[in-house]
């Protein structure tokens, strides 16, 4: 969900929610501090539980919490589209907007308007990536223009060191931009606060690293599991999404076992399962064969492309091996921090 918040004197700004607690006042102590000077220190708390279920709780505030005109008493439960007072500020309750179904361009609503078309997965514009290297800076990145629509499945080829990764880091929201736009499901992100860009990771893309980084503690089920522990989503359904994605990758007899116990295409078979058991969006893979062998590389290749037909997820890789050129549906080369198709 997202709050879209109006205060006395300041510019309107929207806060991603995402499973658990939030404080809300007049003080940096707060998860969303409100400037307002008839808010509270500690106004308000919102819980936001993994069922879907949004709770707003007055802490006893002076001015107390206003829900749709009626002041609440103690705890009150939060819908879409309910606007919240505290104090003189304004705060309506919404979904994101990146998951709204919006129709093609030139097709008309029952009111009879033409609608524009729904937002590009990844849209970047004259994108620059400089790094501060000492006195030296590293330019990464040089005037990238990309567009990436739903459901594609497309790779970066070029040598090490060319800026596929830094690409990566900007699309997976791990990074943000020296200049240029940079727009994700229909976000510019270049204005996202550290906890919205955390959010927008966690919500809708999954990741994909050569290395597996896969925790080795962890069985193979508890590590394909363990995003959705972050995310708070309660125990039944983490074990159904977790098995149900762990048979499709075809780890069933292999789920409890841990990943030094398993070979180098099983563990990228897990990684595989811990990307899309949340239900992202898009998936980035930075070299997924680059630590396998020619036949698990392409047992890989064959795997990736068959989730991506079947769930209709956005894959983007970064590559430099030639194998992945039959399976990519669109390839762009990058040379020196410039991207060509």
């Amino acid at each position: 969900m997202i709050l879209i918040i109006s205060e006395p004197g300041e510019e309107t700004r929207e806060f991603n929610l995402q499973p658990g607690t939030y404080s809300l006042g007049r003080s940096d102590e707060n998860d969303l501090l409100i400037k307002d000077s008839n808010v509270s220190r500690k106004h308000a708390r919102i819980l936001f539980k993994p069922d879907g279920t949004l709770v707003i709780e007055d802490l006893k505030s002076t001015n107390g919490v206003i829900v749709n005109e009626s002041r609440i008493k103690g705890k009150g439960n939060l819908n879409e589209g309910d606007v919240i007072k505290l104090g003189e500020t304004t705060i309506e309750v919404t979904s994101p907007a990146l998951d709204e179904t919006v129709v093609g361009v030139g097709e008309s609503t029952e009111a009879g308007t033409v609608v524009m078309q729904a937002p590009h997965m990844v849209f970047l514009e004259n994108v620059v990536k400089v790094y501060q290297l000492g006195k030296v800076e590293v330019k990464a990145l040089k005037s990238i223009d990309l567009e990436v629509e739903e459901g594609e499945f497309i790779s970066v080829c070029g040598p090490s060191g060319s800026g596929k990764s830094t690409l990566l880091n900007l699309i997976g929201c791990i990074d943000i931009p020296s200049s240029g736009k940079l727009s994700i499901m229909g976000n510019d992100v270049t204005k996202f606060s550290d906890a919205e860009m955390s959010g927008l990771r966690n919500r809708s893309i999954g990741f994909i690293f050569q290395s597996f980084n896969l925790i080795p503690v962890l069985t193979a089920f508890e590590n394909v599991e363990y995003p959705l522990v972050i995310q708070g989503i309660a125990k039944n359904i983490r074990v159904e999404r977790s098995a149900s994605i762990i048979k499709e990758v075809g780890l069933e007899e292999f789920s409890k076992h841990k990943p030094d116990e398993l070979s180098g295409g099983q563990r990228q078979r897990v990684a595989i399962a811990r990307a899309l058991v949340t239900g992202p969006k898009m998936v980035l893979a930075d070299e997924p064969t680059a630590n396998l062998d020619t036949k698990t590389g392409i047992e890989i290749l064959d795997l990736m492309q068959k989730m991506n037909d079947e769930h209709k997820t956005t894959f983007i890789f970064s590559t430099h091996d030639p194998k992945i050129e039959k399976y990519a549906k669109k390839i762009y080369n990058m040379v020196d921090g410039r991207l060509e198709i």
